[in-house]
């Protein structure tokens, strides 16, 4: 069976939104992940300087079906919550090589 990950990279808007954002996340948004069909496990990361966040999704089915499920879901995701937008969120779709 193909594997893939998804990997976002984000951070929370200030300083002062950083507990309401990880909270969100922590709580929220993983859960609404790791119920998408084929993910099999979810980790967050947090960058040496403190101040971005890197999650890392497997899933047990190549990248192109993790992205039309992740499209169907998130507009019933639950509305992120103190997330930076400038720079935006970035999202990248991984096959397994080899």
């Amino acid at each position: 069976m193909s594997k893939s990950l998804f990997v976002v990279k984000t951070a929370p808007d200030s300083p002062e939104g950083a507990a309401a954002y990880n909270d969100w996340y922590d709580n929220t948004h993983l859960a609404e992940l790791l119920a998408l069909e084929g993910c099999t496990s979810a980790q967050r990361y947090l960058s040496d300087d403190g101040e971005t966040y890197l999650a890392v999704y497997e899933f047990d089915c190549d990248a192109d079906t993790v992205k039309a499920r992740f499209g169907a879901a998130f507009p019933n995701m639950a509305t992120p919550v103190n997330v930076r937008m400038d720079p935006p969120p970035s999202m990248e779709f991984f096959n397994i090589y080899g």
